[in-house]
């Protein structure tokens, strides 16, 4: 597995909050044993979000 460079963390531990891309991207993945669902919106906010692809 590669070395994110993320602190190793208890189960009341807290990650910080990624940096935010330049592309003003963000790819959803939702999994589960039999079905899934990826997506790939653009945007600076969640109410600017669009669509740019999806797979199910």
């Amino acid at each position: 597995m590669p070395d994110c460079n993320l602190p190793s963390v208890g189960p009341s531990e807290r990650l910080p909050a990624p940096v935010a891309s330049t592309l003003n991207r963000v790819i959803g993945l939702d999994c589960h044993p039999d079905t899934f669902t990826a997506a790939v919106f653009k945007g600076s906010t969640p109410h600017d979000a669009r669509k740019l692809s999806s797979v199910s």
